[in-house]
């Protein structure tokens, strides 16, 4: 299977542009997020009612059951705080490192210096309409997890410009690997299952 996997804080870029390098490649995208929404609800709601663990358990458990059903080549957007936790189960450690290692994942963050990196994903954060938050919520997260995003081993790409320009940039990025990873012909393909 070839996915690609866009990790990074939020307000990053890694649904908008994961689209756009879906279209480019031909594959299918796929959103944790908003599938999360769309499967089990509110991810703020599950946090306060169930707690950090038990929401990364179940974040953990719909990715691993909806990979399964992907076609071969996918693009997947993974939540925010998706490859910084490792609280819920001592699998779930192994499962990070493999995407964090996988040669086709790729962090996205707008700047790769602290200060402009902040300041970009706050304004980014804030411009969403259906994210209820505040600047210094949103500082303090990025500020928390950022120096843990740049411990990824992952290569990582500007998201800066329009959204075309970044995917393009990591769509140029991703060329030789996706080149070694191209599957011989003879091998079978499994087909793409429709997702509900």
């Amino acid at each position: 299977m070839r996915h690609v996997h866009l990790v990074g804080p939020g307000g990053v870029g890694k649904t908008s542009t994961g689209r756009a390098l879906a279209r480019q490649l031909g594959w299918c995208f796929f959103d944790l997020d908003e599938t999360f929404l769309a499967r089990l609800g509110s991810i703020d709601a599950c946090i306060e009612h169930s707690g950090l663990v038990a929401y990364a358990r179940r974040n953990v458990g719909l990715y691993c059951r909806e990979r399964a059903r992907l076609p071969d080549d996918a693009v997947i957007a993974l939540s925010s705080g998706f490859m910084l936790p490792r609280v819920s189960r001592p699998s779930h450690g192994a499962l990070l490192d493999d995407i964090a290692d996988d040669p086709l994942t790729r962090l996205l963050l707008p700047s790769f210096e602290v200060e402009p990196c902040v300041a970009e994903v706050v304004r980014r954060q804030l411009a969403k309409p259906w994210l209820s938050t505040d600047a210094r919520r949103e500082e303090d997260k990025i500020r928390r997890r950022l120096p843990l995003h740049l411990s990824l081993p992952c290569r990582r790409i500007a998201s800066v410009g329009s959204v075309e320009e970044t995917a393009g940039r990591l769509l140029d990025d991703l060329a030789p690997a996706l080149e070694r990873s191209i599957s011989p012909p003879d091998r079978p393909r499994r087909p793409a299952e429709p997702l509900p």
